[in-house]
């Protein structure tokens, strides 16, 4: 019993310093408390891949052009806001827009983009590897500046 807290605790300690070697950012990410096969969670890996976008018009697309690729980075695709300038009163939503390789263009429902500060919202889970999309996002005032995060 004993042996196995301690080879426990040694791979929870040397995940921590390894994280802390690698400079993964703040998010701290160690095995989980169950110890099963050293699974680190993913959040610190998914988040620090986001992608910044900023919007000055009622719909912006992100990207511009092109499209993004699901990876195993992220699980789902998640946005945050991390800045605003304008009114507060304004409803800002977002829509993932996919083009799958098996089928027709498709786009999902629309959801409410967090207000500043409030942290990630998922706005589509369990998106396949390799899967292109892209996002839409809409507000209500001409008269507002949104920027925030994507990560995927």
């Amino acid at each position: 019993m004993k042996t196995k807290l301690r080879a426990r605790a040694a791979t929870v300690l040397s995940g921590a310093l390894l994280l802390l070697a690698t400079g993964a950012g703040s998010a701290a990410a160690v095995p989980s408390a169950s110890g099963e096969s050293g699974e680190v969670t993913a959040a610190a890996t998914c988040y620090g891949g986001a992608v910044q976008w900023t919007q000055t018009s009622p719909e912006l697309r992100v990207p511009s052009s092109g499209t993004y690729t699901a990876s195993s980075r992220c699980n789902d695709i998640n946005i945050r806001t991390t800045r605003r300038s304008g009114p507060t009163r304004t409803l800002h939503y977002a829509v993932v827009c996919f083009l799958p390789t098996w089928g027709d263009p498709y786009c999902g429902s629309p959801k409410r983009v967090p207000e500043l500060g409030s942290g990630w919202t998922v706005l589509a889970s369990d998106v396949l590897d390799g899967t292109k999309f892209y996002v839409v996002l809409h507000h209500s005032d001409r008269n507002v500046k949104i920027g925030g995060q994507l990560a995927f």
